[in-house]
């Protein structure tokens, strides 16, 4: 469901403008849980208009969001480490879209797996020509489909963290996260086109030990002293790390 009308509102029926945008509102709520109830075995999808129409009465009723029509990879991460405080995990519905035809066959790994990080956390909308695509790339987009694939189960159930606060969309780092039992699940984007060695105080946390989760061979160095990590990130690049949480 593709609304994405702004209205000032009537006064129509209604005493002011804001009566009539929120008399508005009700009825496109209530017409949109008749076609829920109509059709109980179909998955509606909204489109959030770059999360403009995120709010808690739309993402009460709705299945799944398309969060943003944005189709550049790079400007997803801030979006990412924010969202899961709009809507839940399993509503987050993200681009994945490795190989777009301006940049074939200019494709990079780092470029691929970016585009597989942004997805962990949500709900992959994966649109590309996996084709085009070297073997390599295919064989990262595998690994990371299998890794989405194995969070499945825990994201309905698993609450958003802020390891960093808020994201910006001009922050050099970009961390995003979920804890679930006794996990933490992190992802670090360097959106800055220099090698840099990030820092993350997670000692609030508890954690104990750290593991490279995607991809498995990134060639990253990082460590964990006293909850405090440390790693090494590629310029423009994404990693996933799970941590264990001592109880």
């Amino acid at each position: 469901i593709d609304y994405n009308h702004t209205q000032l509102g009537t006064e129509c029926a209604s005493g002011s403008l804001a009566e009539g945008l929120a008399l508005h509102a009700e009825g496109y709520l209530k017409w949109f849980k008749d076609i829920q109830e109509k059709y109980p075995n179909i998955i509606f999808e909204t489109c959030a208009s770059g999360g403009m129409f995120m709010d808690s009465h739309i993402a009460s009723i709705s299945s799944v969001f398309s969060v943003s029509d944005q189709e550049y990879y790079y400007n997803y991460p801030p979006m990412v480490a924010n969202l899961p405080f709009a809507v839940l995990p399993e509503q987050m519905g993200i681009w994945c879209m490795p190989m777009r035809e301006r940049e074939y066959p200019n494709t990079t790994d780092e470029q691929v797996i970016m585009n597989v990080v942004n997805c962990l956390f949500g709900v992959m909308h994966f649109a590309s020509k996996i084709d085009a695509l070297q073997e390599s790339h295919r064989k990262l987009l595998q690994e990371g489909f299998a890794y989405y694939r194995s969070l499945a189960e825990i994201k309905d159930k698993a609450i958003p963290i802020m390891p960093n606060g808020f994201a910006s969309l001009f922050d050099d780092v970009v961390f995003a996260g979920l804890k679930y039992g006794n996990k933490l699940y992190v992802t670090v984007s360097n959106m800055t086109d220099k090698q840099q060695k990030v820092k993350l105080d997670l000692s609030r946390y508890n954690v104990c030990s750290a593991k490279l989760a995607y991809p498995k061979n990134g060639g990253n160095a990082y460590s964990l002293t006293n909850g405090f990590f440390e790693c090494s990130m590629a310029p423009i690049s994404a990693r996933a790390f799970e941590f264990e949480i001592k109880i």
